[in-house]
């Protein structure tokens, strides 16, 4: 699978990472100057926990024109707009997976970006340090919300209708990621697991 890292800070360190380390083929978008960086030493992730590291080496590309299966745009919001403006160079169809904070939600991803748009939230956090990005997995979060409010409350009980549905599940063929809104989960570091998918978010989540 060809891979396109939009964003090389720790999320898309961590996860270009473990899918150079999987097999697949991973270019990052140059944005200087941590590219430069990255075209010299690769990418390296280190679990702060248990010490596991993973690394690769890639390739560092000027803009996002060629073809790709997944692009994954780990961003802030305020980089949103310069990145959607290059990945409209995009050849084909990919997944395009955009990670983190977005208030704009789908309507902030111009309708020229090329491939299904897929909004996800990213299963780790952590920090870079000498060019490795540290980090540590955000557990899923299990409890659902409830449906209804405490006596103490005044407000009305939310309707079937009102409640939010959980996303779709999209698969992504070859992709070693078990689920992206879900975080990292066993998928990442598994890298007998051929197949995952990735669950589309809302725009609203950790980061």
């Amino acid at each position: 699978m060809r891979v396109l890292i939009v964003g090389a800070g720790v999320i898309g360190t961590v996860y270009g990472a473990h899918l150079g380390a999987a097999g697949h083929a991973v270019s990052v978008l140059r944005h200087p100057p941590r590219t430069g960086d990255v075209a010299a030493r690769g990418l390296a992730a280190r679990d702060a926990l248990t010490g596991r590291r993973a690394e690769t080496r890639v390739h560092v590309v000027p803009d996002a024109a060629g073809s790709y299966d997944l692009v994954l745009a780990a961003i802030r919001s305020d980089q949103l707009a310069p990145a959607c403006a290059q990945l409209t160079a995009l050849g084909g169809a990919p997944a395009v997976l955009f990670f983190g904070n977005n208030p704009g939600g789908r309507s902030a991803i111009p309708a020229n970006v090329p491939g299904e748009i897929r909004l996800g939230f990213p299963g780790v956090g952590g920090v870079m340090r000498d060019g490795v990005a540290e980090y540590v997995r955000i557990k899923q979060r299990t409890r659902p919300r409830p449906a209804t409010c405490s006596s103490s409350c005044r407000r009305r009980p939310a309707t079937p209708s009102q409640q939010r549905p959980p996303p779709p599940t999209v698969p992504i063929p070859g992709h070693p990621l078990r689920d992206a809104s879900r975080g990292i989960g066993s998928g990442i570091g598994d890298h007998d697991r051929a197949n995952g998918a990735c669950r589309a978010g809302n725009g609203r989540g950790p980061r």
